[in-house]
């Protein structure tokens, strides 16, 4: 099945600043030495974890939505959706770096994504790679299930096996539907509240798929903390927002296609926040789903 991915990766200013485990000390936990990461670089976790890595040279990395079946980024085991993120060690709280993926459940064909923050508002260039600078970086896996991931660097020779030991901290819930039209599903909201406590970020994942595309658009939205109240704060065009960034996908094709988006939002300083997602479309929806996360990355 063909897949056409629309990628929004959103992020606010940092504040300078499902599953939950332990104490966020535990998340900011740096396993020493630090392990140096190389052209192919297997992670193995059993659970979430973080671990201390050192990228010795600027590199390349590749864009997975190009070809989501390429043995460059791969995700094997965990039990429904995996995340991870590199982030940059050593970068100030006001300019952080950080680059995230993961694989989607199974309903959503097991599809992988890729986001980033800091790493430039151009994107991947024309061969589908970004630039990532050398340096100390802390690695997370999140998942509840073991899990091993084969990451590639454009540039490293070798490779490499890491075992992250540091617990990770995140929450995952399952967005309760607000607006659903019927089964076409062309028009549809859904959200949730996390609790994680600290300051953590903010993950949301949407997909659809549609036997033929018009024009279509999505929105993602947040909330600083608890929602006012949920059928409106998530209803189409969240009206009650924080903030929020809206997509429109034009362009006409026929044959069955996927379109996956996401969004991220780095370091909310609240025990309680709110994010959500809308879609609007012209054309009949087949499948359409939707992921939420909050993240303890250490920002």
């Amino acid at each position: 099945m063909g897949r056409r991915l629309a990628v929004s990766a959103v992020a606010v200013a940092v504040t300078c600043a499902g599953a939950i485990v332990p104490s966020a000390e535990a998340s900011r936990a740096r396993p020493a030495p630090d392990q140096r990461l190389a052209g192919a670089t297997v992670v193995k976790v059993q659970k979430a974890s973080v671990a201390s890595v050192v990228l010795p040279k600027t590199v390349r990395v590749w864009h997975p939505w190009l070809d989501p079946n390429e043995d460059d980024f791969k995700i094997e085991g965990g039990d429904g959706t995996v995340t991870f993120a590199l982030v940059a060690a050593d970068a100030p709280s006001s300019e952080p770096l950080v680059l995230l993926g993961g694989r989607l459940p199974e309903e959503a064909d097991s599809a992988l994504y890729l986001t980033h923050f800091g790493l430039g508002p151009e994107g991947p260039d024309w061969e589908g790679f970004w630039n990532l600078p050398k340096g100390r970086y802390r690695l997370y896996v999140f998942t509840q299930e073991p899990a091993t991931l084969t990451l590639s660097f454009d540039g490293l020779g070798g490779r490499t096996t890491i075992s992250p030991t540091g617990a990770a901290r995140y929450e995952e819930k399952s967005p309760k539907v607000f607006v659903e039209t019927g089964p076409v599903h062309n028009l549809y909201s859904a959200g949730a509240t996390g609790t994680l406590d600290g300051e953590v970020s903010q993950l949301q994942v949407f997909w659809t798929r549609e036997a033929a595309h018009v024009s279509s658009y999505s929105g993602f939205c947040w909330y600083n903390g608890a929602p006012p109240e949920d059928a409106i704060a998530f209803a189409p065009a969240c009206p009650t927002a924080d903030s929020q960034d809206i997509v429109e996908l034009t362009g006409v094709w026929a044959g069955e296609s996927m379109t996956v988006g996401n969004g991220l939002r780095l370091s909310v300083p609240t025990g309680r926040s709110g994010q959500g997602v809308w879609f609007a479309s012209a054309a009949a929806v087949s499948d359409v789903g939707h992921t939420t996360a909050w993240l303890d990355l250490g920002l």
